[in-house]
């Protein structure tokens, strides 16, 4: 299968049926109810131009299969400039959204994957589910979201209190772990296939927390969505006795170990270097679009800010170098340098 279509994308979202409901009111169909129709088109798209430019955005494997860039280890700091190359492609034809794309968690996916020692341990058998997830995920294309530690209310009215995620795992005999309670997800109910669970650093220490994936029609699992701004849609999980097979875990009990994964792959690097490729491409949109009212959206100080923040990319890119686990990944300096231009810039705002 590999990199798949739009068309595959919408279909696979029907069938899934996943359990969502905005303002109260239970949805049967999101990709065309009038909230959702927009970004669903817009994920379709992003699907599409996989198939319409394979070259630039997709990598083909050993096998002849082809794959998404996003989920492709990169093995020298070309295709890491390749890859950056994808990312720019889905970044610019999604500047105009507030929504996460798929690449973001492709990326970090790929990074766990190629840290697979790091899971091992925790036993080898979280080593097996988590490889053995990565290859299902990346042959069916799957749109993953995470779980978040947001504590925004999905209600903003006066009075309302914000709204804490926590979610309870439940180890059970057999492996399989049951999970309750709520989370704010990174996308909204019914636009992805799966979600990646991921610890809350608000749990307390002691919490039993997990590390896994569960798809978006788990049975026990519920969307609550809010519209927030005119393109910007808050999403709450809810999950009552929801259970994540055991061979979906892929590490659980150590406190340390899992709050450190994103740091220790690599992981946290890809979520960086992707939001900062995104953030220019809505940056450089602004102007043209007429989307932002304040002054500095056109003066000299944003545009020399984006242009620095763009150079650092194509600096990490060229500077990528091989991680501990093997994978190669931009450079961590350059990244930073990057950052810090796109926090000047918000300042100024």
């Amino acid at each position: 299968m590999g990199a798949r279509s739009g068309n595959s994308y919408l279909s696979a979202m029907r069938k899934l049926k996943a359990r969502v409901r905005i303002g109260g009111e239970w949805i049967a169909d999101p990709i065309t109810h009038p909230a959702f129709l927009r970004q669903a088109r817009l994920i379709a798209s992003l699907y599409d131009a996989q198939i319409e430019h394979p070259a630039l955005m997709t990598h083909r494997l050993p096998d002849g299969d082809r794959i998404g860039w996003s989920y492709a280890q990169p093995a020298s700091a070309a295709e890491v400039r390749k890859r950056g190359a994808m990312m720019r492609a889905w970044a610019e034809r999604s500047a105009s959204s507030m929504i996460q794309t798929p690449d973001a968690v492709n990326l970090m996916i790929a990074a766990m994957v190629s840290a697979r020692e790091f899971f091992r341990k925790a036993g080898e058998h979280f080593e097996r589910n988590l490889v053995n997830y990565y290859s299902e995920a990346r042959r069916r294309d799957w749109f993953i979201a995470t779980v978040s530690g947001a504590t925004e209310p999905l209600d903003s009215s006066p009075g309302v209190s914000p709204h804490r995620s926590h979610l309870r795992f439940t180890i059970n005999p057999d492996g399989n772990v049951r999970v309750d309670g709520d989370a704010m997800v990174t996308l909204p109910g019914g636009l992805f296939d799966e979600v990646l669970l991921l610890p809350l650093w608000q749990d307390d220490e002691q919490t039993k927390i997990i590390v896994g994936a569960i798809p978006s029609n788990a049975p026990g699992s519920s969307f609550d969505c809010a519209i927030t701004l005119p393109e910007a849609i808050d999403c709450r999980m809810h999950c009552e006795n929801v259970i994540v097979p055991a061979e979906r875990v892929f590490m659980r009990g150590d406190s340390a170990q899992c709050r450190w994964m994103m740091s220790e792959t690599g992981a946290a690097i890809a979520i960086l270097y992707q939001a900062l490729v995104k953030a220019v491409a809505r940056m450089r949109l602004e102007p043209s679009s007429g989307k932002s009212t304040s002054s500095i959206a056109t003066s000299p100080q944003r545009l020399i800010a984006i242009d620095e923040m763009e150079e650092a990319l194509a600096e990490a890119e060229d500077g990528a170098h091989q991680h501990r686990w093997g994978q190669f990944i931009p450079a961590q300096v350059s990244l930073e340098l990057a950052a810090e231009a796109y926090r000047r810039i918000n300042r100024a705002v």
